[in-house]
């Protein structure tokens, strides 16, 4: 209910690995933030284990999973899991992350 919600993240192979998904996430979180959301929420297919990685160090839990209903534009099978993490709870996963970086 008082989500904000991810619709998409997504980086090409060839800029994964430079905190590129941190940035995106931070930014999310100051939008959710700035208008007074109380939480994170995204779909990850569970068979995208880098992102679904990414997620769940920033603090995402898994709150709810469904079945990929197959279509010709989606290349996954399996579950697809509905994610959220507390605002409160990303702000300091994102300034760990911060200070172990410097």
């Amino acid at each position: 209910p008082n989500t904000w919600y991810i619709c998409a993240l997504a980086v090409f192979p060839e800029f994964r690995d430079r905190g590129l998904g941190r940035q995106f996430l931070a930014i999310a979180h100051q939008q959710a933030e700035e208008k007074g959301y109380n939480e994170l929420s995204l779909l990850c297919f569970e068979q995208n284990t880098g992102a679904l990685r990414l997620y769940e160090r920033h603090g995402f839990k898994v709150i709810d999973r469904a079945p990929v209903v197959p279509h010709p534009l989606i290349h996954h099978t399996g579950d697809i899991l509905l994610m959220t993490v507390p605002v409160k709870n990303h702000v300091t996963q994102s300034t760990e992350l911060s200070h172990q970086s410097a």
